[in-house]
C-alpha cells in the first residue's frame, strides 16, 4: 500500500481509529519505514472504546516506537472527532469504522477532514449497512461474510474447542444482531466498496481523492480491501 502514500519528509503524526491491540498499526509503520516512506514517528493517537485494548495497544506501540509521543483516547470516534487539534499526517482505521451507519460515517468524516492529510481504511466488503432487517439482501450478505469468517477460524491451527468458543462468543453474537435489531440499533454496518467511495466523497469533499483501492484477500464469499483517500 505504500506506493499510494507520499514520502513523509518530517516525523509523522498518526491517528489509529479503533486501534484494538495496536499490532496492525505497528506492522504498517514498520513497513512504511522499511519502504523509505517515512523516517520517524512524532506522535501516535490511539482511539478505542475498550480500555483493555487501549492499554494493550499502548504497550505494543511504545515498545516498537519508544521515541514517539503516545496519546490515548478511551472513546468512540463519534466522541472524539470534534475536539481533535492540529493536523495528523495519517488516519488509520482497520475493521473499526464500520460500526457506524452511512450517515454517521459521513458526519464524522466531515469533522475529521480538517485534521488529516491521508485516510487509510482496511475493511470487509459487505452489504450490511443500507438493507433493512429481514431483507434477502442483508441475509445473503451476512451468510456469505460470516460463513467465510467461520471457515477461517476452523482452518486456523488451533484446538477445536477454541475455534468453537471464538465463533459462539464473538461471531455468532455479532451475527445474530443483524436478524434481531433494525438499522440504527445494531452495531455493525459493513459496506460495499462503492458505498465506501460514496461516503468518502461526501464526507471528505473535493479536497480529497482516491489514491488506492486494492483487494487484500478474496475467496468468492469474503473480500478484504484497502482504500486510501488523500489530499
Amino acid at each position: 500500500m505504500h506506493p499510494s502514500l507520499p514520502r513523509f519528509s518530517k516525523p509523522v503524526r498518526i491517528i489509529d481509529i479503533g486501534c484494538g491491540h495496536g499490532v496492525m498499526l505497528v506492522e504498517l509503520l514498520i513497513e512504511l519505514r522499511n519502504a523509505g516512506v517515512m523516517d520517524a514517528v512524532q506522535e501516535i493517537l490511539l482511539i478505542d472504546a475498550s480500555k483493555g485494548m487501549l492499554e494493550l495497544a499502548e504497550k505494543n506501540v511504545r515498545k516498537a516506537f519508544p521515541e514517539a509521543h503516545v496519546k490515548l483516547s478511551h472513546s468512540k470516534i463519534e466522541e472524539l472527532s470534534e475536539p481533535l487539534e492540529g493536523i495528523y499526517d495519517l488516519a488509520l482505521s482497520s475493521l473499526a469504522f464500520h460500526h457506524m451507519p452511512f450517515e454517521t460515517k459521513r458526519v464524522n468524516l466531515q469533522r475529521l477532514k480538517e485534521h488529516i492529510r491521508h485516510f487509510l481504511l482496511f475493511e470487509v466488503h459487505a452489504n450490511h449497512d443500507t438493507p433493512e432487517i429481514g431483507t434477502p439482501e442483508l441475509a445473503l450478505s451476512v451468510y456469505q461474510v460470516y460463513g467465510g469468517l467461520m471457515d477461517f477460524i476452523f482452518a486456523h491451527d488451533a484446538p477445536v474447542e477454541l475455534a468453537i468458543s471464538s465463533i459462539d462468543k464473538f461471531l455468532m453474537s455479532e451475527e445474530i444482531f443483524f436478524f434481531l435489531e433494525p438499522r440504527g440499533k445494531r452495531s455493525d454496518y459493513h459496506m460495499l466498496r462503492s458505498q465506501w467511495h460514496e461516503v468518502f466523497r461526501e464526507g471528505l469533499g473535493e479536497e480529497f481523492s482516491n489514491a488506492c483501492d486494492s483487494i487484500c484477500f478474496g475467496d468468492g464469499n469474503i473480500e478484504l480491501f484497502t482504500m486510501i483517500y488523500s489530499r
